[in-house]
């Protein structure tokens, strides 16, 4: 089917074992008022292990078949996840064979037009026959609205289903619709919303005006290779733009950062040690393999890393970073071959604008969620780097042991894009009300909801990622927090750069100290203090607009970055 042609009803569906409900499978199902039962493929039977019963031949009169046609069939009981988590039992017969690839449109939330969808061709696991069809498809919160590109929104039991024919003329139809959705812009949420756009570079007209068709081929690549493992985590593909093969394997280089690591590391008691540890528990967790160094069969790439230290009042933090930007002279690094990918963040400003609406904040954050995301085996081999078997043997030979990621890599310039793709893909799937609030309100890895009870983790536990250190602006709630995670909740904490104080729910702007009468201005002085005001939302954007005038007077001068202004 071609993409300008109708859409079926069809919507990815979670099936479950109704014996043991943890048994689960992501498929795609067909809503087929046309067909008076209702059929799973025998590979959804078998990988369910759903009960057969009454194994029998039976007879199917297909649209323009001159005939019957007999197939073999038996009887299962399958579970269906719904919207709002609420379970429906379905009885089903099996086949080998439902019916070829059915071409569907996953619509984004944000979405006003086709070019906020991305279209896929995947046979139905299950087809959804009459006798469940307007039990699944009408409900109290049933609507039907006609989209801008001309597609009808069925909102349905299962979540949202796009269904109909595109419009010819698109931009007659645009106007109309913005003229009949036309409501009081005064509201909370469409003030907000205005303020939001007010703040957006791109509202402004002085973003760059670049080609957004990189980030769509790597949107439609996304979504067509990422799938769901039988483990119950998301696995993705690196999106590479370009072809690789001015891209060095960088194993010289790794060496050499390698032995500099281990010297710095050394320097200072301990480190090394912790560094290690880092390493081996990732391996135990199996979020990294060791893999043979002289399998070169296929392309490989490695990633230098080093140990970066963060010292606060209460301990020295160890981070293991790596370089995707690391090359040899002539050659090209990994993050030059990716695409970046588009950004799914939605606007900081409205994220904060919109929390100061809600009663109870309730904030949190996924753990480890880069890690959280799998890397496709076919990606592996690019994510090599090397470490030492056992640190006190130091380099000798036979001590340098090849790893690679078996999860999404911090230092790559797609990760954040893989993350959030991730995260945005899941949260599509689920066409919820909760959902669609939650794309609206998670910033990287950090999720802000307004408390009615913390059941909204569930969600990503479904993805496999952990939703963890809750906080709350509510007293109450927070000694449920403590009590809940046995940790102490934290009476300030950093929340999109800014301080928040949880007792007195009010957001602190820090300011850089004032400095001294006698100070030694230079050019670079004056820049870094400047910059140092971090200000999303612009309060104290009068203050700072003599010392960016200063900021753009010094420029002008041309003066040295370390001479002493005049």
């Amino acid at each position: 089917m071609k993409s300008n042609e109708t859409l079926l009803l069809c919507v990815q569906v979670t099936l479950f074992n109704p014996a043991q409900p943890h048994e689960r499978i992501n498929t795609f199902a067909f809503l087929d008022s046309g067909c008076s039962s209702t059929f799973i493929t025998n590979y959804i039977a078998r990988t369910l292990h759903l009960q057969i019963e009454n194994e029998q031949e039976i007879s199917l009169q297909t649209f323009a078949a001159a005939g019957a046609q007999t197939h073999s069939s038996s009887n299962v009981k399958g579970g269906l996840i719904l919207e709002n988590y609420e379970t429906k039992i379905l009885n089903a017969k099996t086949l080998e064979f439902l019916t070829e690839k059915i071409e569907m449109k996953l619509m984004n939330p944000y979405g006003r037009d086709d070019h906020h969808t991305w279209t896929t061709e995947e046979p139905p696991g299950i087809i959804i026959g009459n006798d469940y069809f307007w039990e699944l498809v009408l409900s109290n919160n049933f609507y039907m609205k006609t989209l801008p590109n001309g597609y009808n929104l069925i909102h349905t039991r299962l979540g949202n289903i796009m269904s109909g024919k595109p419009l010819q003329n698109h931009q007659s139809f645009m106007a109309l619709s913005d003229i009949r959705t036309l409501e009081n812009p005064l509201q909370h949420q469409k003030l907000e919303e205005l303020v939001e756009k007010f703040w957006s570079l791109e509202s402004a007209g002085i973003s760059d005006d670049v080609s957004r068709s990189d980030d769509d081929k790597c949107l439609q690549e996304f979504n067509d290779t990422i799938y769901f493992d039988f483990e119950g985590r998301y696995m993705v593909r690196l999106p590479f733009k370009e072809d690789i093969s001015e891209l060095s394997n960088n194993f010289d280089l790794a060496i050499s950062r390698l032995r500099s690591t281990v010297a710095t590391l050394s320097k200072q008691p301990g480190l090394l040690e912790r560094h290690h540890n880092i390493i081996v528990e990732q391996l135990e967790r199996g979020i990294i393999e060791e893999v043979d160094d002289n399998d070169n069969t296929r392309p490989c790439h490695y990633l230098p890393h080093h140990g970066v230290i963060s010292e606060t009042s209460k301990n020295t933090k160890l981070r293991c970073v790596y370089d995707g930007s690391a090359k040899t002279k002539g050659r090209r690094s990994l993050n030059e071959v990716f695409y970046r990918g588009p950004v799914l963040l939605p606007e900081m400003a409205g994220i904060l604008l919109r929390i100061r609406f809600m009663e109870i904040l309730l904030i949190g954050d996924i753990e480890e969620a880069y890690l959280m995301v799998g890397l496709d085996e076919d990606s592996r081999n690019f994510t090599r780097f090397l470490w030492l078997r056992d640190p006190s043997l130091g380099m000798q030979e036979g001590n340098i042991v090849t790893y690679v990621f078996k999860r999404v890599t911090l230092g790559l310039i797609t990760s954040p894009f893989l993350l959030a793709g991730t995260i945005h893909y899941h949260l599509c799937n689920y066409n919820t009300p909760l959902a669609q609030k939650i794309l609206r309100n998670i910033y990287v890895d950090n999720l802000f909801l307004e408390a009615t009870n913390i059941d909204d983790e569930e969600i990503f536990r479904q993805a496999g990622m952990n939703v963890r250190e809750f906080t709350s602006n509510d007293s109450s709630f927070n000694k449920f927090l403590e009590k809940a995670e046995r940790t102490p909740v934290d009476k300030t904490m950093k929340i999109l750069g800014l301080q928040w104080d949880t007792e007195a729910d009010s957001l602190i702007l820090s300011l850089p100290k004032s400095t001294e009468l006698n100070t030694t201005w230079t050019k670079r002085k004056v820049l870094k203090h400047v910059a140092s005001i971090y200000d999303p939302l612009g309060w104290v954007s009068p203050s700072t607009l003599i010392a960016k005038a200063l900021v753009q007077k010094l420029w002008k001068t041309q003066l040295p970055w370390d001479a002493v202004l005049p």
